[in-house]
This record gives C-alpha cells, sequence and structure tokens, in this order.
C-alpha cells in the first residue's frame, strides 16, 4: 500500500455547479443556542419554526481560537485554521492572499457581492462586483450599523446579475460587548435578523418557481459569544457557532445522524469553504484542511458527492501515513477508482464509498487542522528564556534605583508592570484583561486600605452595579450618582476658573441635565412634561456655552482637564458620569504621593488610572 498514491490512475474530476444563487449570511456573535433554545423564548421565530418543522438544515460548527472575526473570516473562506500569530502577521497587511473561495469565485466569472463588516473589503480588496463597508469602530450603535446593510437587499434581490451574495451584520456583536446575552437588546435583535432571514428564503423560493433558479441561503456566524457578552477565548459558547441552510433539508447520507452529530464526526468552521466552493462548481481552496459537508450538498447526486468527496481525498493524499494501513478505507479508494473510470457500481457500494470517505476524511482533516497549529516548542522556549532574562536584568536594576522612601508602593508599581507584561503571553489573561487591572487596581488600595479586599470578595457574586442602576428598584440611587457626579464637576471648576467660567459651565452641565432627562437615561417625573418639547435646544445650547468656556479658558490658561469634564459629562451614561471627577481626585491624590523628580512612578501610577477606569466605563 505504500505505492498507492503514486499508482493512482491520471483523471480529471468534473464540478458541476449546484447553485445559482447563494446567500450566504453573517450574524457577528451568533450563539447557536439563539437559534434553536432548548428553553424558551423562541428568539428567531421563522428559522427555529423551520428547523423544527423539517424544512431547513441545522448544524454546530467548531471554530477554532482567537474567537475573533479577522481570523475566523479567513478560516471560513480559506479552510485553514488561523491562530494567534496570524493577528499578529497581518497587523501590517489587510490584503488576504492565501487561496479562497470569495476570490475563486471571482475570477472564475462569478459575481459576488457584498454588504456589511468593511473587514471582508480590506481582506478582498476590489473582489467583488458590487458592495459597502459598514465599520465595527462605533461599538455603541445598534441600529444604523445593520440598516446600512439591509438598506441594499430589496434593491438588490430585484436584480439578477448576482451570482453569491455576502450580508455580514454588526448589531448583535455590539449589543454583546455593551451588555451581554441576557440583555432586552438581544430579543429584538434577533427578531430583526430573522425578518431578514425570512425576506430573502421567500425571494429565494419564488426565484426557483418562476424562473427555475437553483437557490441556497446559508447563516452563520464568525465566533459565538460568552456569558459576559465579549468573546476572544475558547470557552464553548464562543467556539460553537450555527450553520442553517434555510429551506433546504439536511441531504440524509449513510452512517449520519441528524441534529447530533457523533463527537467523531463534527463539523469544522474550516469546512465551510470547500462545501461553498462544491456548491459554486469550483475546486477547494488550495490550503483547505476542511471537509466537503455532505449534508448541506442538498441537489447534489450520491454521484456527485462520490466525485467531490475524491477531490478531497486527492488534496489530502500526500497525508496518505495517516490512513495508508487501513484496508477497508483503500478497498474503497479502489471502489471509488473504478466507479470513476466506468460508473458500474451498485447503489449500495456507492453508498459504502460515501460512508467511509466521509469518516476518514473527517479524521485526517481534524488532523491536519490540529497540525497547523503546532509549533516547535525548542523555538517557544528559546524566546522564553531570553523574555525572563531581560526581565530579571530590568529588575535588578531597578532594585538598585529604589531609596527607602515608600519602597512597598514603587515595588508592587514594579511587579505589577511586570505581572502585565507576563499576562499578554497567555490568550487567556488577553482575553480578559480588565480583570487583571482589576486586580492590580484594588491591590494597590489595599496598601492603604485593607477592608478593600473583603469588601471585594463579598461582592464578586452579586450582579453589578451597573444592571442594578438601570432598574426601576436603582432609579432613585441612578439619580443620585448622576447628579453627585454633576455636582464635583462644578466644584472642581470652581476651584480653578473664573466667574464667566463658572457661569458657562453651570449653563452647560445643565443643558447635559436636560438632555439625559429627556433621553429618558434619568427619570425625573417633575420635569417630564416641561422638556417633552426641547427637542435638540439643549445640545444646541450646551455647545453655544461649552465654545465659551473654551474660549475663557484659553484666556485664563485654564487647566484643559476642566474641558474634559464638561464635555465627558455629556457623552457617557449617567451612571459613568461620577467617575470623572473621581478619577480627577484620584490623580491629585497620586501626584501628592510622588515627587516632581519621580516621574517615572508617577506615569506608572497614572497608566493605571486610566485602565482601569476605561475598564470601570464598561468599554469592553
Amino acid at each position: 500500500m505504500e505505492n498507492h498514491s503514486s499508482n493512482e490512475p491520471k483523471y480529471s474530476i468534473p464540478i458541476k455547479r449546484q447553485v445559482d444563487k447563494l446567500v450566504l449570511i453573517v450574524i457577528d456573535s451568533l450563539r447557536y443556542d439563539f437559534v434553536i433554545s432548548k428553553t424558551p423564548p423562541v428568539l428567531m421565530p421563522f428559522t427555529t419554526t423551520s428547523l423544527l418543522k423539517n424544512e431547513s438544515c441545522f448544524l454546530v460548527a467548531k471554530a477554532d481560537s482567537p474567537t475573533v472575526t479577522m481570523p475566523r473570516i479567513k478560516a471560513m473562506t480559506s479552510g485553514a485554521p488561523s491562530t494567534y500569530v496570524d493577528v499578529i502577521l497581518n497587523l501590517m497587511s489587510s490584503n488576504f492572499y492565501e487561496d479562497n473561495f470569495v476570490k475563486k469565485a471571482a475570477l472564475s466569472g462569478l459575481h459576488v457581492i457584498f454588504y456589511g463588516d468593511d473587514t471582508w473589503l480590506k481582506l478582498f480588496p476590489k473582489t467583488f462586483f458590487r458592495s459597502e463597508g459598514t465599520n465595527s469602530f462605533f461599538a455603541l450603535d445598534f441600529t444604523e450599523v445593520d440598516n446600512n446593510v439591509t438598506r441594499h437587499i430589496s434593491s438588490e434581490l430585484e436584480k439578477t446579475d448576482w451570482d453569491v451574495m455576502i450580508l455580514h451584520y454588526l448589531g448583535l456583536d455590539h449589543i454583546g460587548h455593551l451588555e451581554g446575552p441576557k440583555s432586552i437588546h438581544i430579543k429584538p435583535k434577533l427578531k430583526e435578523m430573522d425578518g431578514i432571514i425570512q425576506k430573502i428564503s421567500n425571494h429565494l423560493k419564488n426565484l426557483e418557481k418562476q424562473n427555475g433558479f437553483k437557490t441556497m441561503l446559508l447563516l452563520t456566524s464568525d465566533h459565538g459569544m460568552k456569558n459576559s457578552g465579549g468573546h476572544g477565548g475558547t470557552t464553548f459558547e464562543e467556539v460553537m457557532v450555527p450553520i442553517v441552510s434555510v429551506g433546504n433539508v439536511c441531504k440524509k447520507l449513510p452512517g449520519s445522524v441528524m441534529l447530533s452529530w457523533p463527537k467523531d464526526s463534527e463539523v469544522l468552521q474550516i469546512d465551510i469553504a470547500p462545501t461553498v466552493s462544491a456548491l459554486l462548481g469550483l475546486s477547494p481552496p488550495s490550503d483547505s484542511v476542511g471537509k466537503v459537508i455532505p449534508h448541506l450538498l442538498h441537489s447534489m447526486t450520491t454521484d456527485d458527492i462520490l466525485k467531490y468527496l475524491e477531490i478531497n481525498r486527492l488534496q489530502f493524499k500526500k497525508f496518505d501515513s495517516l490512513y495508508e494501513t487501513d484496508m477497508e478505507f483503500h478497498s474503497a479508494v479502489r471502489d471509488m477508482q473504478t466507479f470513476l473510470s466506468n460508473k458500474n457500481t451498485d447503489e449500495t457500494k456507492r453508498k459504502m464509498i460515501v460512508s467511509r470517505y466521509f469518516q476518514y476524511l473527517n479524521d485526517i482533516s481534524q488532523s491536519m487542522a490540529k497540525g497547523r497549529s503546532n509549533f516547535r516548542f525548542s523555538y517557544l522556549a528559546l524566546g522564553l528564556i531570553l523574555q525572563w532574562s531581560a526581565l530579571f536584568f530590568l529588575i535588578f536594576q531597578a532594585l538598585c534605583m529604589l531609596n527607602n522612601v515608600q519602597i512597598l508602593i514603587k515595588m508592587f508599581l514594579l511587579v505589577g508592570v511586570i505581572l502585565h507584561g507576563v499576562s499578554l503571553v497567555s490568550s487567556s489573561f488577553i482575553e480578559e484583561e480588565h480583570q487583571t487591572w482589576y486586580f492590580l487596581w484594588i491591590t494597590l488600595l489595599l496598601l492603604t486600605v485593607i477592608q478593600l479586599f473583603r469588601v471585594k470578595r463579598d461582592w464578586a457574586s452579586l450582579p453589578d452595579i451597573k444592571s442594578f442602576l438601570n432598574t426601576t428598584e436603582g432609579q432613585p440611587w441612578l439619580n443620585f450618582l448622576f447628579f453627585t457626579g454633576m455636582v464635583m464637576i462644578f466644584c472642581l471648576v470652581a476651584r480653578r476658573c473664573s466667574k464667566g467660567q463658572l457661569i458657562c459651565c453651570a449653563l452647560c452641565l445643565f443643558c447635559v441635565a436636560c438632555f439625559k432627562i429627556k433621553a429618558g437615561n434619568i427619570n425625573v417625573k417633575p420635569f417630564d412634561l416641561h422638556l417633552s418639547s426641547w427637542e435638540t435646544l439643549e445640545i444646541i445650547t450646551f455647545w453655544i456655552f461649552f465654545l465659551a468656556f473654551c474660549v475663557f479658558s484659553i484666556y485664563n490658561r485654564t487647566p484643559v482637564y476642566l474641558n474634559w469634564l464638561i464635555f465627558g459629562s455629556l457623552l457617557l451614561r449617567p451612571h459613568n458620569v461620577i467617575l470623572l471627577p473621581t478619577q480627577v481626585l484620584i490623580s491629585k491624590q497620586i501626584d501628592s504621593l510622588f515627587t516632581k523628580k519621580e516621574v517615572l512612578w508617577n506615569t506608572i501610577a497614572h497608566v493605571w488610572l486610566g485602565n482601569v477606569f476605561y475598564f470601570y466605563q464598561v468599554n469592553l
């Protein structure tokens, strides 16, 4: 059997295009349990109902880490696993040069259109027939970022000059980052997505009936969403994503179990690339280590599936050592070659070939995917040794420079810098960096107020303060914190500014308060009626007095941070306003701890201050 690969006959395998119109919808951070949930409520009525009626095909695919958008798009389109190294190597280059089904489709003359996350446009420049990107930078936007995608759908569905439509929605991901999977905005957002799926599905069915087109609507996600709302790690909720063929049932094959795949036959996210390629009549991307998913090849005959499985095997044949001793599989290979030569193979034997091929290609695909993520440990060890040597040398030099004044605080600041640097070598610490800053900051305060440690420990299992403040019971406390923060800002300004500035400041803060009340962020019932007709007047008034305050600041040479305090009160959510003056007061206390010559220690402490208050504002 050692010469099996070299003795294979030379033949070409024609690939038939299986769909005339393919729509791929990628909903960022869509968890598989959002589509099919074991407990009510039903979040996506149309999609879930079609699955329960066995009118669609549902699979759960496993994505590799890091579970962030760019590597996952690369994995879906090329079939090659991406790692954290891939992220680093691509910091300075956005164009994706590896073979992938997007570029293969365009080069073969197919018209691919795209609307959504502009990461696709950076990876595949000048590839799409028509396109428009949306920017993921504005994480506070739940609505416009998706509306800018949806507004193109109706006009595109009326056209027939495209072959592949790709849509990438970001709104759900933004909600997850800011408020988590239990947010009140999750359900309406998923219903919005479900309505879009229903609209496209109905249109594709009409195309099939009226024009005889073969169509397919695929729904998937680049990654999931962990229970705290973020992503990037390896938790089950982050790595398991849905693949739904809406309106097409799973193709039944021998040895397969619908909707509950056995562990040794799990679907990988990298399997999307060869599967979409098969649907479009393209060969798999050259670097793909994914296997075709036969359950999604709805319009393929058993013979067509056999051919594409053989194409997969030929791509993997250099890995024959993984299964060269298995006589049963090589018997199936010989039967496949007989079929391709004369097609005199009975149906039972064809099904046996499909079953054996799929099982072994699954094993090879998983082994190859794992192999792509393996690195030479000798090189990693050498790098770690050099890194630790440099760290110990720096520590020794720093200790020699320390004097006996406030040595404890300085030592902890030094150790904290080292610990934070070391934590960045672990992906788990990177995705939970805010926890590192919380720990370092609380520990620093522990040096002066030991009781804070017990408070932190006792409160660790309780709901966060933000969630309580946004409830009806927490509204009085939210009002108290907001107006306390506004008063603190006014007091800080009053200490350093002239009367003219003070008047401008008071009017600015009054406009901010009116705006928050009108927007519904603050509930002060006596003022509701009076503010109902203000519309945007308070914002315009704010800018007038704020600009006047800035002019006074330039003339009187008052500190610039006072301008930012007033401006920040408008931008931040009500429960975060009090953080602004608190941060200034802590900064002044830090300044008092160090002399003017101790710039290094003062800078480190302020970097900590900035990072911890950044994460306190839930900017995750």
